[in-house]
């Protein structure tokens, strides 16, 4: 027999149609309405418990469901992040290698730097050199010009002034004193770049030719000069030109430029030829 039952429908009829078809005697409906009550009740809770388990099985699935939306993305995510760490990691070995080369390159560059550096210290050195070379020749050349005039217009006065027959002018002097000193190299076993030391130019016999005249002469000038001085100086000069000067205006316009004249440090005789000057420019004064 088929029976269908409705939410709706009235419990006390269902059971006693139930019970008609069963033909079971209404001295038990009672107690057959109390069990299937009962039974109602655990089906209500089992449904319950159904729905309840379903509803959570579905929160789940949607928890799943975005789990595994959020898992593929965080893979895709991955995969994109390994293909931009091979490309950095490329790049970082390009840089690598192009700050290899660059670092060879540097190491090339200081090294020409250095040889190129060196050459140029070396140049400039050389320039130095012959600009001080050039400096000292061109100041002893006009040095000698200073003497040579102080000579004239002094020295000479002062050889005359001792009246020794023999010896009036420079040209006898420096004779006399040239075979002195040869003779007195010989004698002390000497070299002959010793002829200006103090052993050969202090000894009496030299001392007694020269001092009278270095006396008149410092009468003339009112101070001390040694003339070993320019016996000195012309030696230097040795090889080099003279300054021209073919009239007295000539000799007055070198006087006046060796006055204002730039002396190396290095050369030896600044102080004597400034000096000299000082006094040429005096006598020219006081003929004015």
């Amino acid at each position: 027999m088929e029976l269908s039952i409705s939410i709706e429908s009235d419990i006390d009829n269902c059971i006693n149609k139930v019970l008609s078809a069963l033909d079971i005697h209404d001295s038990i409906k009672q107690n057959f309405k109390d069990i299937y009550d009962l039974i109602l009740k655990e089906i209500d809770k089992l449904k319950f418990s159904i729905g309840l388990f379903s509803h959570h099985m579905k929160q789940q699935q949607i928890k799943l469901n975005e789990f595994q939306t959020i898992n593929e993305q965080q893979v895709k995510q991955l995969q994109d992040f390994a293909t931009t760490n091979a490309k950095q990691l490329k790049v970082l070995q390009d840089l690598q290698n192009l700050n290899q080369d660059q670092e060879r390159s540097l190491h090339e560059f200081k090294d020409q730097n250095t040889s190129q550096r060196s050459k140029i210290d070396g140049l400039v050195k050389k320039i130095d050199s012959l600009e001080l070379s050039s400096s000292i020749q061109n100041i002893t050349m006009e040095a000698y010009e200073v003497i040579r005039l102080f000579q004239f217009y002094y020295v000479n006065d002062a050889i005359c002034a001792i009246n020794d027959p023999k010896i009036d002018n420079w040209q006898k002097l420096t004779d006399q004193w040239c075979l002195l000193e040869m003779e007195l190299l010989e004698s002390l076993k000497l070299d002959q770049k010793d002829v200006f030391s103090d052993s050969v130019q202090e000894h009496p016999s030299i001392v007694k030719l020269v001092a009278p005249i270095e006396k008149e002469l410092e009468s003339l000038i009112h101070a001390p000069f040694k003339l070993i001085n320019i016996r000195k100086i012309s030696n230097e000069r040795h090889g080099f030109a003279h300054v021209k000067m073919k009239c007295v205006d000539e000799q007055q316009s070198f006087i006046k430029h060796m006055q204002n004249e730039m002396y190396p440090e290095e050369y030896a005789h600044t102080l004597i030829i400034k000096q000299i000057v000082s006094w040429l420019l005096a006598r020219d004064r006081k003929k004015l």
